[in-house]
């Protein structure tokens, strides 16, 4: 339609806390000095619009006060605003954050250490909201933390807590490269956790009613290039899941070291490893696949393949039976359907323990 003629430009300002909005003509401008609000009017019925009243209209200073324009803009499911919630568009996506929102690089060297561990802290350690606590505020943290398709690599053993989902886009999509010399790509850590004061992971203030639970990784690979270095270490963790996981590392045959991918501890017999479940995992490349001298009880690990390793599994290889966490040993460690390949030592060695039990492997 062509513009025959356009009236001149009409404008109001005041301070709208004070005076209030009146109500403005039919395309009227008015700037509310105080509250840096733009408004146009709507105009009359009689003009043909919908609705007498004033439209507020977006600018910059909405963008700076609210952080982003996802805080303004409205969300309801499936275009029904009749029943269901109506929620800013930043608390939906929200939902299912991406590490990758904390600064993660996915060039492969760059050191993702921090952002990794910032992530993991503002998610479920924030000292208003701990996942672990069983209030709304805590149960509310307990969400899932996604991690796209790319390398990542890190330098620092990453901290582990209570109620982590950590999900992948699956094995060598995901993929985690731990360079670090000594320590532990992973340790889990108890719910006394204070923030900074790495101190309070270690495994001697874990109580049985703060130790690490309700853990779920899965779908994606960690890379352990350096030897004596240990990618999982499950310090007394429980109710936990891990599944499809490719666990690679260093070893070869002319290496005399004492890297792990698994690595079982305990307390004692009462604060330990318990009930968790190691499902369609692959373990290449350590000394010994998995491991523990613990008084671990009732751990599950299902369908996997154990292969270039020294030792595949190893139960109880150092256990006294007298030290507190060494009395018993490993007891009911479920090992199914694992193929083991071109292990040089033994792929199952169980020197200490009871009720261990092996089935259809090969």
């Amino acid at each position: 339609m062509a513009i025959v003629s356009i009236s001149k430009i009409q404008l109001r300002r005041g301070q709208k806390n004070i005076t209030g909005l009146p109500q403005l003509s039919s395309a009227e401008l008015a700037w509310c000095i105080d509250t840096q609000e733009l408004f146009i009017g709507n105009g009359s019925i009689s003009e043909g619009s919908p609705t007498i009243g004033n439209t507020r209209i977006l600018t910059e200073n909405d963008i700076i006060t609210q952080n982003n324009i996802f805080n303004l803009a409205q969300y309801y499911y499936n275009s029904d605003s009749v029943n269901t919630t109506i929620r800013t568009l930043q608390s939906v996506m929200d939902d299912n954050p991406n590490i990758l929102s904390f600064g993660l690089q996915l060039d492969g060297t760059s050191d993702s250490s921090t952002a990794i561990q910032n992530a993991i802290n503002y998610l479920y350690l924030n000292q208003t909201s701990q996942a672990y606590l069983t209030t709304a505020q805590g149960v509310n943290k307990r969400i899932k933390l996604i991690l796209p398709p790319g390398i990542f690599s890190f330098t620092k053993t990453i901290l582990i807590p209570s109620y982590l989902s950590l999900v992948g886009s699956g094995e060598e999509k995901t993929i985690l490269h731990y360079t670090g010399t000594t320590g532990s790509a992973f340790q889990f850590i108890n719910d006394s956790y204070i923030i900074g004061n790495n101190t309070t992971a270690n495994i001697t203030s874990t109580l049985s009613t703060n130790q690490p639970k309700n853990i779920i990784i899965k779908d994606l690979t960690i890379i352990n290039t350096n030897v004596n270095t240990i990618i999982f270490q499950l310090d007394a963790v429980k109710y936990s899941r891990f599944e499809n996981i490719n666990f690679s590392g260093a070893w070869t045959t002319s290496n005399n070291d004492t890297s792990k991918a698994l690595l079982f501890n305990s307390v004692n017999s009462n604060i330990t490893c318990y009930h968790n479940i190691f499902k369609n995992i692959k373990i290449n490349g350590f000394n010994y696949g998995i491991y523990s001298d613990k008084d671990i009880l009732n751990n599950y690990i299902d369908t996997g393949y154990i292969y270039n390793c020294n030792y595949g599994v190893g139960l109880g290889i150092t256990t006294n039976g007298t030290t507190s966490g060494q009395q018993y040993g490993p007891i009911e460690t479920s090992l199914n359907n694992i193929k083991f390949e071109n292990i040089y030592s033994n792929a199952i060695k169980i020197t200490y323990g009871t009720k261990n039990f092996i089935n259809n492997c090969s």
